[in-house]
């Protein structure tokens, strides 16, 4: 949706690929969380996240260049310009993938709680996990142990 209402600005081919390859990255591991594991996912990530990168300097540069401009209101708030909330968005979706491309190490079953757990470093660096339900549980293991 952030990527529809991109095209009245003078710039959409800047948003639209920033927001909608956000949202298809996004999409694609709602259906299938593993996927987040694939290759091809993974470069689609990085390649994304450079992009991110870039674009976030360019409005940082472009944020500088107006509100230093004599003509600018002063305010401090990045927020009161354009670029500032242009910034933010970046900032969002950046961190937003971030978190998707961190889903397939990070399981939670629920209503077992504090069973989040980074599976194969468990399994390979701890022989005290104890496995249920295809999952690993440090707690569980520990409660197992008396």
């Amino acid at each position: 949706m952030a990527s529809g209402v991109q095209f009245n600005d003078p710039d959409p081919f800047l948003w639209v690929p920033l927001y909608g390859t956000a949202a298809i990255l996004t999409a694609s591991i709602t259906i299938r969380p593993n996927l987040s594991e694939n290759k091809i996912w993974r470069w689609a990530y990085w390649i994304h996240a450079i992009y991110c990168l870039g674009m976030f300097v360019y409005v940082l540069i472009a944020l500088v260049v107006v509100a230093t401009n004599p003509q600018a209101d002063g305010s401090l708030n990045p927020l009161t310009y354009e670029e500032g909330r242009e910034m933010a968005g970046i900032m969002i979706t950046a961190i937003w993938l971030f978190t998707c491309k961190q889903s397939p190490a990070i399981r939670c079953t629920f209503p077992r709680w504090c069973q989040c757990v980074k599976s194969r470093e468990i399994v390979h660096h701890n022989p005290e996990a104890v496995f249920i339900e295809g999952r690993t549980s440090l707690l569980l293991s520990a409660s197992h142990a008396y």
